[in-house]
Order: C-alpha cells, then structure tokens, then sequence
C-alpha cells in the first residue's frame, strides 16, 4: 500500500479546553467531506490499519502515527473521551502527495439539514432557493451513508424545503449533511455526451383490471438511473433535457359492445400524443404511441389508456404491453 504522512495530528499531545490531557480522547479518520469511515496507517509501510476512531492515551497521545493513502482525501475529527467534538480538519492529504487532486465538485454547504417526514424532502435555514435550484445534483450523508440526489423542487423564504430524486435509497432521521455539485442544473457547462442518460424499458406482467387508467407497467426489464416506478408508473426525469417515450398496450374488450380504446402519454400533466380506435366486442388489439417531449428535471411522465379498466376492458399482460423512455438531448 504506497501511503503519504499526515500533515497534522502526528506525534503530538491533545489537551482539553481546561488544559488537561485528552485521555481516552478520539481521532474519527473520514474520507473528506463525508463521515463515511476511511481507513489510515501506522507506518509508511500501509500494512497495518489504524483503529476508528483512534484511542488516545492517558497522557493525550497516540503512540503510532496516521498515514493516508497516497491520491485520498481524508477528514479527521477530533473528540474527547464521551464523543463530543472538539476540533474537525478536513480536505486533508499526505505530505508530498503529487497524486492527490484537492479540487473537488461537490462544495460543502455549512448547512444543518433537517429530513422532513413524508419523502425525500429536508429543509434548510434560511432562504436558500437559488443555490437548491431545480436540477442541481447533491451529496447527502445520511446515518453514515453517502448518497446522491437531484434537486426537484425548493421553496421558501426560511426554512426552504428541497425536494430530492434519489439515485438509490431513501432519506430519514438519519439526515446529517448536504453539499451540492459546482453545477447548478439550469445551464450546467459539461457536455451532454458525457452524462450517464436517463434510460429505461418495463412491461406489463399482471392484467390490469382497476378503476385506475394509468398503466402500470410492473416489470422493468432494464433501467439507467432510478427515474421510473414499478410501482405508480411514473417516470420522473432527473435532468432536464429532451426525452423519447414510446408506449404500447394490448388491450382486450369483452364488454359486450363496441368500445373507443387506445394509449396515450402523458407529460406534466398534459397529454402529448396518444392513438384511439374503435374495438369491437371479443377482441384484442395492440395500440402504441410516441413522442418527443422536453422536461423539466421533477416532471413525470406516464402511459394511460384511454378507456377506463375493468372486468370487460382491460390490458393484458405481454411483453406487447411497454413502456420505455430515454434523455436524447
């Protein structure tokens, strides 16, 4: 393991505020900006672990020393015996470590977030709407757990509330930290190609017989990012862009009657294409639509019949039944 020296907290004495030893005080060792757990070394031979949080004597000392791996960034906080803070040195990184790059794209916000029940939601103090803007990614740690997010929805003048689409996981009490990208999500500067686009394709796998018309499309055979819901048939765009869904559905009519079926796709909450034919009693036929649309990161787009299912009219489970989307630009 090729390490590098700390730059503090080697070879020294800890007191407390009144001048006494730090006995049993605590050094937690974290990769920079988080309070996820990282690892350090003994010695510059990187074999051996250091504790965490590292124990000090009853002198205040630690008889090892703190070695970083060489290219990491590391926070280590310092806390008495009981585990209350004392000191936090952060962005920290070996003596002579060419390798480390100290530039980072998520700034660190200072705020304390509060998670508000009911979501992913959280609010911060004071009005921070144009730094939460729609679209801007976040680092979120929550009990311990680094996650990411995109920001769809801020209000108010203090608190403000921000709403947040979770790449995976969800928020709770746990709720600690939040920084956000040097970006701000409305006219970010990094090329289109290189973003990881939005991408998904479901299909429907339980007939669907429900006073419900939107079409829940329960499997997803494949999916980039975590936009769209197995369970409410929601697609919600992370980025804001240009979008391309395609919808089919096949439906079957047993109603006795001649009915007006067929799919249409809806976007924030305005319908943008959609195909209807009459279908006569004892049939099944396969209806599909398309469209380009632009989207706001937080809108959700959707598939829905255009009749009402129930015992006599309803869509059948088939891989003919699907729903699929992609950020195009």
């Amino acid at each position: 393991m090729s390490v590098k020296l700390s730059p503090i907290w080697t070879g020294m004495q800890f007191f407390s505020s009144a001048g006494q030893p730090l006995s049993g005080g605590k050094i937690y060792q974290y990769l920079a900006g988080t309070t996820t757990p990282a690892t350090t070394y003994t010695d510059s031979t990187g074999s051996v672990s250091n504790a965490n949080p590292i124990i000090l004597d009853s002198t205040g000392r630690y008889s090892a020393q703190i070695w970083f791996t060489t290219g990491a960034s590391y926070k280590l906080v310092l806390t008495d015996s009981t585990g209350t803070t004392i000191l936090t040195e952060d962005n920290l990184t070996g003596v002579n470590d060419t390798a480390s790059v100290n530039a980072s794209e998520w700034v660190t916000s200072g705020f304390t977030p509060t998670y508000t029940s009911g979501g992913n939601t959280f609010t911060v103090p004071g009005n921070q709407t144009s730094i939460f803007v729609t679209g801007r990614r976040l680092q979120l740690v929550d009990s311990g757990t680094t996650y990411y997010a995109t920001v769809t929805a801020s209000s108010g003048a203090g608190p403000t509330t921000v709403t947040v689409l979770m790449d995976s996981g969800v928020l709770d009490s746990g709720l600690t930290v939040v920084n956000y990208s040097l970006l701000n999500g409305a006219n970010e500067s990094i090329p289109l190609t290189n973003v990881i686009r939005p991408a998904f394709h479901a299909h429907l796998s339980v007939n669907q017989i429900s006073s419900a018309v939107t079409i829940i499309y329960q499997t997803v055979d494949n999916q980039q990012g975590s936009g769209y819901s197995s369970g409410t048939g929601l697609f919600t765009a992370p980025l804001t862009g240009w979008y391309s869904f395609f919808a089919s559905v096949l439906m079957t009519n047993n109603s006795g009657g001649t009915v007006a079926n067929g799919i249409e796709i809806v976007v924030n909450s305005l319908q943008v294409s959609g195909t209807s034919i009459d279908q006569v009693t004892g049939t099944a036929r396969i209806y599909s639509t398309g469209v380009v649309a632009y989207m706001v990161a937080g809108q959700t787009a959707f598939a829905q019949g255009q009749a009402v299912f129930n015992a006599n009219n309803f869509a059948t489970s088939s891989v003919s039944s699907s729903f699929s989307g992609v950020l195009v630009s």
